[in-house]
């Protein structure tokens, strides 16, 4: 894989920051989310931002690391820092280069694929990335985890105060 593709904060080995390394296809998670896909059609930006503070629990909780995949319109892949962690990003792709693709280059190319999990709704994207060795996770599976860790993060810190 061309290394001009990938920026070397994106092709690190899935199992170097943290352990584990989920990403995201964004246009598919948010598709399946009944509380935001009616948004997608005219305020696309508000759904994407509420995906971002939603999966935040996720990388805080279950020190994950998070990449939220978007397909882009640029020359080159572009990453956005939404939290100060280099560990959380929301990546968006050349033009010409799906969602499904960036991330299926990032897991085939994964020191560790094992270690990678994918969620999306993309039946192709899938079976592409298992065959690979990523671990597959559903929408709504991502969105129950997201829940449970948001809710296990409070009653903690309630526990602590």
């Amino acid at each position: 894989m061309p290394g001009s593709l990938l920026p070397p904060a994106i092709a690190l080995d899935c199992g170097m920051a943290w352990e584990r390394h989920l990403l995201v296809d964004a246009y598919n998670v948010l598709h399946d989310w009944p509380a935001v896909s009616r948004l997608l059609g005219k305020r696309f930006v508000e759904a994407r931002d509420r995906l971002v503070r939603e999966l935040l629990p996720i990388h805080d909780w279950e020190q994950i690391r998070v990449s939220i995949v978007c397909d882009g319109r640029g020359a080159d892949v572009a990453i956005e820092r939404p939290t100060p962690h280099l560990t959380y990003s929301l990546v968006y792709t050349p033009a010409g280069l799906t969602a499904d693709g960036l991330i299926e280059r990032l897991v085939v190319s994964a020191g560790s694929p094992a270690s990678c999990m994918v969620a999306t709704r993309d039946q192709a994207e899938a079976t592409a990335v298992a065959a690979a060795g990523a671990e597959v996770i559903s929408p709504r599976s991502l969105i129950a985890w997201a829940g449970r860790c948001s809710r296990e993060q409070r009653d903690r810190l309630r526990r602590l105060s």
